[in-house]
This record gives C-alpha cells, sequence and structure tokens, in this order.
C-alpha cells in the first residue's frame, strides 16, 4: 500500500469514529515559502451534525439541555468547527480559552418551530480581539422566533469574518439579524438577512427597533454580496439596515464605530435609516474625556452599493429660519458668531468663553442624558430618520458605484463630506441629497444629487464657504444648492434655476446661495429703482423676491422624467446631462460642477434636447459626462464662474448685479 493510499485508509477511519474530519497533506518535501505558507494555516477541524450532536473529542464537548446545544471549546490553538444538517433550538458556542476559532456552516438549518433558533458565538476575552472566521460551504438557513425573549439569529461577542463561496440566510421575526459586540467583516460569500417582524410586533409589550447587521466597533465589506431586508413597517420601531454603534467604554474601542466598504455588493432596503455609523457624543458617551471616543466615519473606496429607505420622516424639529435684522444702510445685522470672518480667517469667530472655561468642555452626565430621554425628546415611537447613508463625524468616497433613494437626507455627515471618485446617485425625496453639517469637498467622481423643494435641496453644506471644489462632475437639482465658495476652490461651476416657484426664485436662509429672499430695510420696496448696472454689494432690493415660508409650491411637472444637459452653445458640447428621476418632485435650482467650464462663460440647460448621437456611457441610468452635441429650442442661459472666497454667500462685500440678466438666470460669476 503507497504512502498516500495509507494515510487515506486512516483518516477514512477516523471520520467513520466520528472523530476528527479533516486530515491535512503533510508539506511537501521541498520546504517552499508556499508549502510553508499552506503549513501554517492548516487547522484541526472537528465535524458536529446537528441532527446527532455527539461530542467529536475531549477539545470540543457537546451538551444538550431542551431547545439549546452548547458546544465547550477547550483548545489552546485556534482550531475548526464544522456543524452541519438541522437542529430546532438554539445553538451555543462557548470558546473556553478565547482562542480564534473558524466556523464552517455547512448546509446548516436551525429552526424555530418548538424552541427559539438562533446562533451564539460566545467569548470570555473582555478585551476582546479575537475573531471567529464563518466559512459558508453550501447552503445555510437560520430562522430566529417571534418570542420577545428571544436572542438575535446570529450574535457573538468577538470579530466575525465571513468567508468562503456559499450562501447564508438570516430570517430575523424578532430583533436583529446578525449582531457583534467587535466588527464584522464580509470577505467573500453570499449573505441575505430578511427582518420579518410583523407577527412578533403582536406580542404586548413589543418594544425593539429592528437590526439587519449592528456592531458595536465597525462594519467592513471587501468582498461577498450582502441583501438586507429591513422594510417590514411596523411603526414607532422601524427597522433599520447596518448600524455601528461606537462606543467609548474602554481603549480597545477608541478609534473604533467605522464602516469601511471597499468590495463585494451591498443592497439594504430600509424603513429607516440604511447604512449608519452612528455614535454620537451627546447620546452615547460614557467618559468624560474624548481621548477614547470612537471615530464613527463612513469610508467607501469600492464595491456596488443599492440603498432604498421607504419610512416616512417622523419628529423632525423644524421651524423657520430666524429674523434678519438691517442697519442704517440696508445691510443685514449678523449675530456675532456669524459674523464677517477676519482677513485669513475662514472660520466664524468661537463665542466668549466665560470666566470658568477652562479650555475643556464637560460632557452633560449620561444620568441626565438619560433623564432628558425620558423625557420624550429623542423617543423612538415619536422619531425616525430614514437617511441613506450617515456618518456622525466623516464620510468619505473615493471609488465605488453608489444609488442612494431615501426619504430623508441622501447622504449625511456630523462634520464633513469629501468625494474624490466613484459613481454616485443620490436622490432624496422629502429633505437634502448631500447634507454635510460642516465642510463638503468635491475633488474628482461623477456625481448626481436630487434633492426636495426649497427650504431643503440637493448640495447642502449651510454656507457657499463650506463647499471646496477641485474637480471632477457633479450635478445638483433640488430647491437650493450651496455654490462652492471654500477656501482653495480652483474649479468653475454653473447655477440657474430651471422652474420658479408661483412667487418667484426659491426662497432660503443665509447661505442657501443667489436667488435668496432676504427682507426689506424699513421704507424700501421690493422694486426699488437701480442707479445703473454696475457691480455694487448688494441691498434689500438687489435679490430677486422669493415666496413668504407658507406658499413654497412648484411647479416641476416638466422637469420629472426629463432629460437636461449642460452644454456649450457655441458648438453644443455636452459638459454632462442628467436625467430627472420619473417621479421627481423637489426643486428646479440645478448646480453643475465641472473641470470642463471655462469662467465668466455663458451655457445652456437644454430641456429633452436632441443628440447627435445616442449616448453610450449613462451611470446609474441618470447622469453622464460624455461629450456629445445637443441641439433644440428649449433651453435656459447660465453663466459659470469661479466662486468668491471669504463670504457666506450674498452678503455684505460681495459684489453682485443689480438684477438678473433675464426672469430666469441667476448670476454666479463675479
Amino acid at each position: 500500500m503507497s504512502h498516500d493510499s495509507h494515510r487515506l485508509f486512516i483518516c477514512l477511519a477516523l471520520f467513520s469514529m466520528g472523530a476528527l474530519t479533516a486530515c491535512h497533506k503533510p508539506a511537501p518535501a521541498d520546504n517552499t515559502a508556499a508549502a510553508s505558507a499552506e503549513s501554517a494555516q492548516t487547522t484541526e477541524c472537528y465535524a458536529v451534525k446537528l441532527s446527532d450532536p455527539q461530542s467529536p473529542s475531549s477539545i470540543v464537548q457537546l451538551k444538550q439541555v431542551d431547545g439549546e446545544l452548547s458546544l465547550y471549546v477547550h483548545s489552546d490553538n485556534k482550531i475548526c468547527i464544522e456543524l452541519s444538517e438541522s437542529f430546532d433550538g438554539g445553538v451555543i458556542l462557548n470558546n473556553q480559552k478565547n482562542v480564534d476559532l473558524e466556523l464552517r456552516l455547512k448546509d446548516v438549518q436551525i429552526t424555530s418551530q418548538a424552541h427559539p433558533g438562533y446562533l451564539d458565538l460566545k467569548s470570555n476575552d473582555k478585551n476582546k480581539g479575537n475573531t471567529y472566521t464563518v466559512a459558508l460551504i453550501g447552503k445555510s438557513i437560520i430562522t430566529g422566533a417571534t418570542d420577545k425573549k428571544s436572542k438575535s439569529v446570529i450574535s457573538a461577542t468577538p470579530n466575525l469574518v465571513f468567508t468562503g463561496d456559499g450562501s447564508l440566510s438570516v430570517v430575523a421575526r424578532y430583533k436583529n439579524g446578525i449582531v457583534s459586540d467587535d466588527v464584522i467583516a464580509i470577505e467573500s460569500g453570499t449573505i441575505d438577512i430578511k427582518l420579518d417582524r410583523a407577527e412578533a410586533a403582536q406580542i404586548d409589550g413589543y418594544k425593539e427597533k429592528g437590526f439587519g447587521v449592528k456592531a458595536d466597533n465597525g462594519f467592513e465589506m471587501r468582498g461577498g454580496k450582502l441583501t438586507i431586508e429591513a422594510n417590514d413597517n411596523i411603526t414607532g420601531y422601524e427597522s433599520r439596515g447596518i448600524k455601528v454603534d461606537g462606543s467609548d467604554k474602554n481603549a480597545y474601542n477608541t478609534g473604533k464605530g467605522y464602516v469601511k466598504i471597499s468590495g463585494g455588493e451591498l443592497t439594504i432596503h430600509s424603513d429607516a435609516k440604511a447604512l449608519s455609523a452612528g455614535w454620537d457624543i451627546d447620546e452615547d458617551a460614557k467618559t468624560e474625556t474624548a481621548e477614547d471616543d470612537p471615530h464613527p466615519d463612513v469610508i467607501i473606496s469600492g464595491g456596488v452599493i443599492d440603498i432604498v429607505t421607504s419610512a416616512e420622516p417622523r419628529g423632525r424639529k423644524m421651524g423657520p429660519p430666524p429674523e434678519m435684522k438691517f442697519d442704517e444702510n440696508g445691510n443685514p445685522i449678523m449675530p456675532e458668531f456669524m459674523g464677517p470672518p477676519p482677513d485669513g480667517d475662514r472660520m466664524p469667530p468661537q463665542m466668549a468663553k466665560d470666566a470658568s472655561d477652562n479650555g475643556f468642555k464637560r460632557r452633560p452626565s449620561p444620568n441626565k442624558r438619560k433623564d432628558k430621554k425620558k423625557a420624550g425628546n429623542d423617543s423612538s415611537e415619536n422619531t425616525v430618520s430614514p437617511e441613506g447613508i450617515e456618518a456622525k463625524r466623516n464620510l468619505t468616497i473615493t471609488g465605488g458605484k453608489i444609488r442612494v433613494v431615501a426619504m430623508d437626507d441622501g447622504i449625511n455627515a456630523g462634520e464633513s463630506i469629501t468625494i474624490s471618485g466613484g459613481e454616485i446617485m443620490v436622490w432624496s425625496i422629502t429633505n437634502d441629497a448631500l447634507d454635510a453639517n460642516g465642510h463638503a469637498t468635491i475633488t474628482g467622481g461623477l456625481t448626481a444629487l436630487f434633492g426636495a423643494a426649497d427650504p431643503d435641496g440637493a448640495l447642502d453644506a449651510d454656507t457657499n464657504r463650506n463647499v471646496t471644489y477641485t474637480g471632477g462632475t457633479l450635478v445638483a437639482l433640488g430647491g437650493a444648492n450651496n455654490a462652492p465658495e471654500g477656501e482653495g476652490t480652483t474649479g468653475s461651476f454653473a447655477q440657474v434655476t430651471l422652474v420658479e416657484s408661483k412667487h418667484g426664485f426659491p426662497g432660503g436662509g443665509p447661505g442657501r446661495g443667489p436667488g435668496m429672499k432676504r427682507p426689506n430695510a424699513p421704507g424700501e420696496s421690493d422694486n426699488a429703482p437701480s442707479t445703473d448696472d454696475t457691480e455694487k454689494a448688494p441691498g434689500p432690493a438687489d435679490l430677486p423676491p422669493g415666496p413668504p415660508p407658507s406658499d413654497r409650491k412648484r411647479e416641476i411637472s416638466e422637469l420629472a422624467n426629463a432629460t437636461l444637459t449642460l452644454a456649450d452653445p457655441e458648438n453644443g458640447n455636452a459638459i454632462v446631462s442628467i436625467k430627472v428621476p420619473e417621479k421627481y418632485t423637489g426643486g428646479g435650482s440645478i448646480l453643475v460642477l465641472s473641470d470642463k467650464l471655462q469662467k465668466g462663460k455663458t451655457y445652456r440647460v437644454y430641456t429633452n434636447p436632441a443628440f447627435d448621437k445616442p449616448v453610450s456611457t449613462w451611470v446609474h441610468d441618470v447622469i453622464s459626462a460624455e461629450t456629445v452635441v445637443v441641439s433644440g429650442d428649449k433651453y435656459i442661459d447660465a453663466e459659470s464662474g469661479v466662486a468668491l472666497k471669504g463670504h457666506f454667500g450674498p452678503g455684505p462685500g460681495m459684489p453682485m448685479r443689480t438684477k438678473p440678466q433675464n426672469d430666469k438666470e441667476m448670476n454666479t460669476s463675479p
């Protein structure tokens, strides 16, 4: 008998005894680097048949009590456990010595018929850091129960990394799909998660939000395919897609709380927020210092992402903009913290510190935060914010194909949004497509943004000087947009109002860009005569009137399902084209950022133009930067210009023509 045949005979014998189920080839005699790597990755694998659970060895021991099957792992080294067949109830893996494990799911079926079904992966490592690699083989299905005492379908203490070429279907009939106290990562395999909690919602005392994926420290997707259906429509406890909580419990959590996507295919249909790095210092801080804070960032460098949210936004606290006051010359009086910045200062002066300020701002105590929630200001029953992609800190997109259709903000960041690459389409039904509560920087990529009607819009960074543009192509169509006036802006932009509101050009708050309503100073009217056509600092009569806050209706029927193209009128060469969504009901102001634009030149926005050849490079079927020749008799002129630096937008010291050139053209050039 040959050596290999003898080894095969021994392996078969061991398999028949229910012991070691994977016999590994010894390293080749030549001892090459590849052979060494293969040998280093070799781990023992123990088989567990869920339909007939038997302890395979002293290393892996099984204990079954009623509807729970517990596996106890006593190993000082990384090993492999292969689960197969079916079990009705909960399967618990207890890692007694906190080593890394490989868990193979081979055609596993865990059900919830007589007992609640789940897979609970435990570790006793209080500092975390160990990893369970879940290898998918064949087709596995895990279905959770509707029992309100049930756990999430898959819950884990350590990191979870999914690999393999098989599939996993998770059905959550209560609580969540997959959760981890650490990081969840997907490298390969196909994972489908469905939240189906309608029956559980009928249980008395049901007060659980549902999450497709929920992790404390991070979510990473490098490959594979993940689909989340979290749209079971439970009012008051709307489901979410992926949520990273973030935590400052100890030093191990410092700098985590992130979402990173570099590859694979991610599809999320959720009622509430779809993809969120959601740690918020005001709500989640557990320590006084900020040194141990997580970094709730979203970083997208590749992959294909498709997101849809469907719940109606509820509980958003909104009100009319504060009333502006004017000095004797008709110039607006800005609050102290919004006054004209000193030379070289790009941020508003900070509010004065009181005598007790020692440079460290103490956080509210956790008890006070809890009291605030008890008062109903932050109740899940009262609020739902169905945003597409949210980063409580920074959102960075350098690549990938991204499509977001959201009922609330499409993409949102607490501090900054940076787009340097990728192919992006974002449509917000009721709010802003891109909302940066800090700074928005565009340096590349191909982006189409569709926002709601004024006072919301497509590109919102609060003020024009919070937007920096240096390259790439971006089209923003909505009620109002911030044009780039941020420090470092080098490219040109074109901006024009395509569709008026019933009372003229769109209104808005300070810094929302050209065409804003500004209250008149005493004794002045909307139609004050102009002495000449020279450029000057604008007074109250210089800006087109806008509709009152109570009446912002628009006639946008001509925009819905239309093809809009910005082109050079001299030769008809297109700069960029967009197809407006068929059911678009947003605003009619358009902003185009492109490195093809020339400062001070007039371009035309064509509506449903004729193309000299079919456009072959539509991205997401809505945007193309292909240079084709267009023609047609339906167009509106728009000038391009380079933003002025150091100003909020129309206001003191910013030169602007005394009136638009015609009733539908907004001038943005100096």
